[in-house]
């Protein structure tokens, strides 16, 4: 994989990264009911280290030479994560498996970046995107506990 394929992989991953990282931060601030307070705190997390993360993925397309371009309008343009279209105040767990959903698609997308890295030895992205993958893998695990009903 060329240099400029990967950059624009890391492009697609971090414009991803920003929605569910603002979709996450919006349910933080609009989770209600009986688990207000695990959720808040939940979506807080989440949210804090979703940021750790676009911050990491925007330094190293920098690192690679190129800029980074994540305004409004080119995330509204570039992203496939579905927008939450919900009507508030709404129950949690809808929240959680839109969220969910998120962490699926950008497991996979870096998962996607991880092979070629591997392949043409850059072992820098290959290795900020394998933590990346665990992350989201755990999220994954996580939210479907959460959801699981006993």
């Amino acid at each position: 994989m060329l240099q400029d394929d990967r950059i624009n992989c890391l492009e697609n991953y971090l414009t991803e990264l920003y929605v569910l990282f603002n979709q996450t931060q919006h349910y933080h601030w609009n989770v209600v009911g009986s688990s207000f307070k695990d959720m808040h705190e939940f979506f807080e997390q989440q949210y804090q280290q979703l940021y750790e993360m676009i911050d990491e993925i925007a330094e190293r397309i920098r690192a690679m030479g190129s800029f980074v371009d994540v305004s409004v309008l080119t995330l509204a343009k570039n992203s496939s994560l579905c927008q939450s279209k919900l009507t508030y105040p709404v129950d949690y767990t809808e929240m959680l498996k839109s969220i969910l959903l998120g962490h699926i698609e950008l497991s996979k997308l870096a998962k996607d970046i991880v092979q070629p890295c591997d392949a043409c030895g850059d072992y820098a992205t290959k290795h900020i995107m394998s933590e990346k993958t665990i992350f989201h893998e755990k999220s994954i695990w996580m939210i479907n506990s959460l959801l699981t009903k006993l």
